[in-house]
């Protein structure tokens, strides 16, 4: 599966996909190094904070490429995995700044933790262009949180769509 195509192996990618749509169709995905996991679960968010912490910044693109290419057809798949690429953003910078770790290591009390130390909290004094800068970042990640709690192929049961509240 982690071999490319190439003119001495020119059926490789057909037989590549074929697997990745069997797999997608029990909502299994293929991760390197031959890894079969639920689609969007957490290992790749163990995998995604490594390559965070190491700044593996090629890996990190092939993970938001990964989330991209699942759009179509299979967008729950997508929603997580685009959760746990900011969720392993957030944690990599909560342990990199020495920050308290919160007890719910979900997108919303993670991203909370973050945007109080970098100050992206919005200031009434600030210019509106900039509240509405700082209150989109915040929208954008509240809404991942919550379209993954909806439609995402993390197990529902262990999320509440009260993780997901966000001040802005």
């Amino acid at each position: 599966m982690d071999q490319e195509v190439s003119d001495l192996w020119p059926h490789v990618g057909a037989d590549q996909e074929r697997i990745r749509a069997s797999l997608a169709t029990n909502q299994l995905s293929y991760q390197t190094n031959g890894f079969i996991t639920l689609a969007g679960s957490s290992p790749a968010a163990k995998t995604l904070a490594d390559y965070f912490k190491a700044r593996d910044f090629a890996s990190i693109e092939a993970e938001f490429g990964r989330a991209i290419s699942q759009i179509d057809r299979d967008p729950h798949a997508a929603i997580t995995a685009s959760s746990a690429i900011i969720e392993a953003l957030c944690k990599t910078y909560i342990e990199i700044n020495r920050l308290e770790m919160p007890a719910k290591q979900t997108i919303g009390p993670l991203w909370k933790v973050v945007q109080q130390h970098l100050g992206l909290n919005v200031d009434h004094t600030l210019q509106d262009d900039q509240k509405r800068i700082l209150q989109g970042l915040a929208s954008i990640v509240d809404g991942v949180g919550a379209y993954r709690t909806h439609i995402g192929s993390a197990p529902i049961a262990k999320m509440s769509i009260v993780d997901y509240n966000i001040d802005i």
